[in-house]
């Protein structure tokens, strides 16, 4: 039974979501720059003002890179991208000036040029329109806020690609500099959400992404049975889990997943998932990971009755009517699907 059972493991990182994009996560087994959905109004009212701080706000000019990398023109044009007002982009009739065009720049460096391409597509015939009515402007503001946060992220990571991390003090530069290593660097990402967070400690994301990133590091290949890179990942949940105490259940799914790379047996996570169960009787997720531990001794009356304590705490959770749905028919393998996300959502601070 035990070698029957495998875990579908869900790491969604979402750089943007948009509140009207279909509201339904990706399942995917690897990491993931899908968008989903957070919720700002389930944090607490700091997290929120400093993620709003982070994401919209304009930022300052940096220094000019050393050499000819980038032309005066197109410096000028980089300082305007970054001092853009992003809470000014939800206001219709649109500013015509809102977004640069950045004419004079005609070539950009070209690691920005496929960037830079889809920036010009998707924002500048957005901004300044006049024919559009305000529905088709919600229509086409996602594309273009998706290609501008790409693009402003990839200009800063650009332009202090010289810089020491430690020479870094402008939490705005570390926030747009995580959002281009999340995925491709988990490592480096973690130490720049780590540094993001000592300077802006009620910029909760910020200690999400150094969980996210720092698991994923430890669960690399190359760094497996590593000691050290595990203990990172459970100081990390701990301090997720007393800076923003209502991602309780995203915490301990990324505990248990955590526990489950290190070789956790069954009963370690059935008897963490029922205290868990205690502490959150409103939880979904403690029944859920009850039953994996119930299934993995053969228990399958057991782990239907857990799933279905499950569902009766959280019936929207598709997810475990789905698991319910395959351990009933037998289906086992990949039946149970462990799901953690990160998120760093300006269109929460949109209102249309």
């Amino acid at each position: 039974m035990n070698k029957g059972i495998l875990f579908l493991v869900a790491i969604v990182i979402a750089v943007l979501a948009w509140s009207f994009i279909p509201k339904k996560a990706a399942s995917v087994g690897a990491p993931s720059p899908t968008p989903i959905v957070s919720k700002a109004s389930e944090a607490p009212v700091e997290v929120v003002q400093a993620q709003q701080r982070m994401m919209m706000a304009p930022r300052q000019p940096l220094e000019p890179l050393k050499g000819n990398e980038v032309s005066p023109e197109c410096q000028t044009f980089f300082d305007d991208i970054r001092r853009v007002d992003l809470s000014q982009a939800g206001e219709f009739p649109p500013k015509g000036n809102l977004f640069p065009k950045g004419e004079r720049c005609s070539k950009p460096n070209a690691a920005l040029e496929a960037l830079d391409a889809k920036y010009r597509e998707s924002c500048l015939k957005v901004a300044g329109n006049n024919e559009v009515t305000k529905d088709q402007y919600l229509q086409m503001l996602p594309q273009c806020y998706l290609a501008f946060f790409q693009y402003r992220a990839q200009l800063t990571d650009f332009l202090t690609k010289d810089k020491k991390l430690e020479e870094i003090n402008d939490p705005q530069v570390l926030a747009d500099k995580l959002m281009t290593k999340m995925i491709e660097n988990p490592a480096q990402a973690a130490e720049i959400a780590e540094r993001l967070s000592l300077l802006e400690p009620n910029f909760y994301p910020a200690t999400k992404a150094a969980l996210m990133s720092r698991f994923m590091d430890a669960n690399d290949p190359k760094n497996a049975n590593d000691p050290e890179k595990a203990k990172k990942v459970d100081e990390l949940i701990k301090r997720a889990e007393s800076q923003n105490p209502k991602d309780a259940s995203e915490l301990f799914e990324i505990e248990i997943m955590s526990q489950r790379t290190r070789g956790a047996s069954a009963g370690d996570i059935e008897n963490r998932a029922a205290d868990y169960s205690r502490k959150y009787p409103e939880k979904g997720v403690g029944p859920y990971y009850s039953a994996w531990g119930l299934l993995q001794k053969g228990d399958k009356a057991g782990a239907i009755q857990s799933l279905n304590e499950s569902i009766r705490r959280e019936p929207l959770e598709a997810r475990f009517r789905e698991t319910l749905r395959k351990v009933e028919a037998g289906q086992i393998d990949g039946a149970f699907e462990m799901t953690a996300k990160f998120g760093l959502n300006p269109q929460e601070f949109y209102k249309p």
